[in-house]
């Protein structure tokens, strides 16, 4: 069964290069534009890079932490002495890294509310790590540490909603699923941070009914005329999207 078609068309995303961890792009790449990261209760923009991720990833796998040697023998190594203090330094800065006593340094809460925060539903996490850069979907699984079958089914709904575009790429494993955020992803993501998203993503398996209770929901909410316009004109199109879908099968 074949999904809508996309909204946005975009070129493909270029190969991965050999670089830093399992995305394997150039350690000083960084994703197009400025990406939403929910700190505790406001919402910032906050840019950061893949080699930052490569970072916050390392002591993340790692249980929190991450010293020297975790870093000689990540691809991280390969940056050089000068390049990897510069980026912790960074970190640092930026609340997302701390020193600890025994010189190792650990990621700190702000840092996993950025990748890492159970509040947040899945797919809106997948599209946090989209908005660095384009990724396989193998790195995107292993970078937030879920579910193989899980994230591939939310990286579908992402799809059929029009918000990432899928690529494939061939590597020297074989053939891989390279996703990309399309603007409908971003403008979605920055609501589901400020928690008011107008997708449906959890639990969505196609049950028209249960698009059709959360449009009365949002009219008994009583939003101004505006936001209830539009609210109701993405619920309606994901309501066409479902009819469509089942009239192809």
């Amino acid at each position: 069964m074949q999904g809508p078609p996309s909204r946005h068309a975009t070129g493909h995303p270029a190969p991965p290069q050999a670089g830093a961890g399992p995305c394997g792009a150039p350690a000083d790449q960084r994703g197009a534009g400025c990406n939403l990261f929910r700190q505790g209760r406001g919402c910032t923009l906050e840019s950061i890079s893949p080699t930052d991720l490569e970072f916050l990833y390392l002591g993340y796998k790692n249980g929190g932490s991450f010293d020297e040697r975790d870093i000689e023998g990540s691809e991280l190594g390969k940056l050089g002495v000068g390049r990897v203090l510069d980026s912790i330094g960074l970190l640092k800065g930026r609340g997302l890294l701390v020193q600890n006593g025994d010189n190792s340094f650990g990621i700190t809460d702000a840092a996993r509310r950025l990748i890492w925060d159970n509040e947040m539903p899945l797919w809106a996490r997948i599209l946090r790590v989209l908005s660095i850069k384009p990724f396989t979907q193998a790195s995107i699984t292993e970078y937030l540490g879920a579910g193989k079958e899980e994230v591939s089914r939310q990286l579908e709904l992402l799809r059929k909603n029009g918000l990432v575009m899928m690529s494939p790429l061939r590597t020297a494993a074989g053939l891989e699923r390279m996703f990309e955020m399309l603007p409908p992803g971003l403008e979605e993501l920055e609501k589901a941070d400020a928690g008011n998203t107008d997708l449906i993503m959890e639990g969505a398996s196609g049950d028209v009914n249960a698009v059709l209770d959360d449009i009365e929901g949002l009219v008994k909410g009583g939003l101004a005329d505006g936001e209830l316009r539009a609210a109701l004109l993405a619920r309606l199109g994901r309501i066409r999207s479902m009819l469509q879908d089942g009239a192809a099968s």
